[in-house]
């Protein structure tokens, strides 16, 4: 059994889902012609922030793997 439980990776996946949510609404809203971007963000940034988000929670995962064999 785990001592502690290391929650970040949980946290970034949580972020990446709702970031490919929101970018997959806004895709389909800029198909339909309404403007729904963030300022700065669209939905494409908001694809590619999930992919991030990802990225950083399997790095995060290994790192947690890595730190279990020690033990």
């Amino acid at each position: 059994m785990k001592k502690s439980y290391r929650i970040g990776g949980d946290i970034f996946v949580a972020c990446a889902f709702v970031s490919f949510v929101v970018g997959g609404f806004f895709k389909i809203f800029s198909h339909t012609g309404v403007s729904a971007d963030l300022c700065v963000v669209g939905w494409s940034g908001l694809i590619k922030l999930s992919a991030l988000f990802l990225l950083f929670s399997i790095a995060l995962s290994l790192l947690d793997i890595s730190h279990s064999e020690d033990e």
